[in-house]
């Protein structure tokens, strides 16, 4: 599970920055879980104050991690400083894997990796186990003797490099960075993660997937009783796979292509394999814009399939950016950041830093946000 990750320097970021997952004891105990970690975070703010910026630097970490041997040599690191300034970015994320706790360090910048360290915590104690600055690499135990013997290149780090030449003793890091997806990249926000007709192929290899969408999406009340997908052919005379819609009529069923079924209806198909695969695998989801195409019941909905411990049994997690001021409600000060910008530089910070007792666990959070209180809103 993911603690925290803290980024400095990064997009339009100049300053420290924080998303914490971790939840201390005077959280209720309706919020917070036996083990002190959300399961979803929320981030509210004006267009063009940091969302997206913030969401992405889960993504980075994760495919810096987890695949940066696969660039080329001289390729350069997929990140942006605040505004394209000289100085490193600095990443720092503490998570459990395995029961294992881990902190993970990186000072880079687009052109070269300054130094990576991971610390591991056994019984209490935080231990520095590997350390690298610039291509030199120091261990701290026989388990990563092995890393010495690798060759290190300055735009990949040292987890994705040890995972190509095999090294067991990293596997349990990389799998925590390799299991994130995420819609938003170092280019910005990807309104699908895949085609319509990319999904229904998946659907078609995963059936299991295809029942519990099809039962969230009639569930919904969207008209539609269930789903099927077709095998066809595409204009190109390919096989192709394509999804057929039921809605109910006067006690019978009617098939509508996705050619006359609605955009929201659409988007969920493409968008439920990420959650329910998420959810399966414990794995870690970052979704810029949630509310696209969806009621904010809907989004209520599946925000609630990960802070519901039934449908969320191995502790997934959900990090998303969204417009809806619902989730105010319905995740509270502790769950919901605010990011706003001044003089072009982003600030965030979680409801539960705002001092006072303006903000409280009674009452509703929606009034004091549109009436811009604490913040997060445009100036219109």
């Amino acid at each position: 599970m993911l603690h925290y990750v803290s980024f400095r320097n990064f997009c339009s970021f100049r300053e420290g920055a924080t998303l914490s997952f971790q939840l201390d004891r005077k959280v209720p105990a309706g919020i917070s879980s036996k083990k002190g970690i959300a399961t979803v975070l929320a981030i509210k703010g004006a267009n063009a104050s940091g969302k997206t910026h913030a969401l992405k630097v889960l993504p980075f970490l994760a495919s810096f991690c987890a695949r940066s041997f696969d660039q080329e040599p001289e390729s350069r690191i997929p990140l942006s400083s605040f505004f394209d300034n000289q100085d490193p970015s600095e990443f720092e994320v503490e998570f459990t894997q395995k029961g294992m706790l881990y902190v993970y360090r990186l000072i880079c910048t687009d052109k070269r990796v300054i130094s990576e360290t991971i610390f591991r915590r056994t019984n209490a104690r935080k231990t520095k186990i590997i350390e690298r600055k610039d291509n030199e690499i120091k261990f701290a135990t026989k388990e990563f003797a092995e890393i010495a013997k690798i060759k290190i290149r300055s735009n990949a780090s040292l987890i994705a490099t040890s995972h190509q030449y095999e090294i067991a003793a990293i596997k349990p890091i990389r799998d925590f960075f390799s299991r994130t997806l995420a819609n938003v990249a170092f280019a910005g926000f990807k309104e699908k993660f895949a085609t319509l007709e990319f999904t229904a192929k998946y659907l078609n290899e995963h059936q299991e997937l295809l029942a519990p969408i099809s039962k969230f999406i009639s569930d919904c009340d969207t008209g539609i009783s269930k789903i099927d997908i077709h095998k066809g052919k595409n204009n190109k005379g390919e096989d192709a796979f394509f999804p057929i819609f039921w809605h109910e009529w006067e006690g019978k069923e009617k098939p509508i292509t996705e050619f006359e079924e609605s955009s929201g209806t659409k988007y969920l198909v493409t968008l439920l394999p990420q959650v329910f695969l998420t959810l399966k695998a414990g794995a870690i989801l970052v979704l810029d814009e949630l509310d696209m195409h969806m009621h904010p019941l809907l989004v209520r909905k599946i925000i609630s399939q990960f802070t519901d411990p039934e449908t969320n049994p191995h502790h997934a997690q959900l990090l998303c950016s969204t417009h809806d001021s619902d989730v105010l409600d319905q995740l509270g000060k502790y769950r919901v950041y605010l990011v706003n910008k001044h003089d072009n530089e982003s600030f965030l910070y979680r409801l539960d830093e705002v001092p006072g007792e303006m903000i409280r666990n009674d009452r509703s959070i929606i009034p004091l946000y549109k009436d811009g209180k604490i913040g997060g809103v445009p100036r219109v």
